[in-house]
């Protein structure tokens, strides 16, 4: 019960910030048929910045370097935690109906070479990224 988040509450004010920051740049509004007589709107975004793309394969790597390579020397101490940020969007992609595998396919594309493989969460996150990855499943199951 305490749990529970505020009515009301959206994605709107995080899709603002990425627009007034430059990252994302805001398209077009998408008309979509829900049911036979109801339409909603959906925002179209496009990437602005493409060297959000680069980054985001950098944590990959380092990530996948974290787990797998045991004379990996993580300089600043962070390298755990951008590689639960890559596990939990890898995730989210992996369940999503609408673009499955689609982080895969856009990194292959916009910043080769690029191979998207078994990561996980860091062993010292391994709790919280299986209750992450809980929550997704749930979700998903609840369409």
């Amino acid at each position: 019960k305490d749990m529970r988040l505020p009515r009301g509450m959206t994605d709107a004010a995080i899709w603002k910030s990425l627009e007034q920051r430059g990252i994302l740049k805001h398209r077009a509004d998408a008309m979509e048929r829900t049911c036979v007589c109801l339409k909603t709107t959906t925002a179209i975004y496009d990437l602005e910045d493409p060297q959000v793309l680069e980054e985001i394969k950098a944590c990959y790597f380092n990530g996948a370097l974290l787990l797998y390579d045991r004379d990996y020397d993580d300089k600043d101490g962070l390298t755990a935690y951008r590689l639960m940020f890559v596990t939990i969007m890898q995730e989210l992609f992996r369940h999503a109906f609408e673009s499955r595998d689609a982080f895969a396919t856009v990194m292959r594309h916009r910043c080769p070479p690029f191979e998207a493989g078994e990561i996980q969460a860091p062993p010292a996150l391994a709790h919280a990224g299986m209750v992450i990855r809980g929550i997704v499943d749930r979700a998903q199951r609840f369409g």
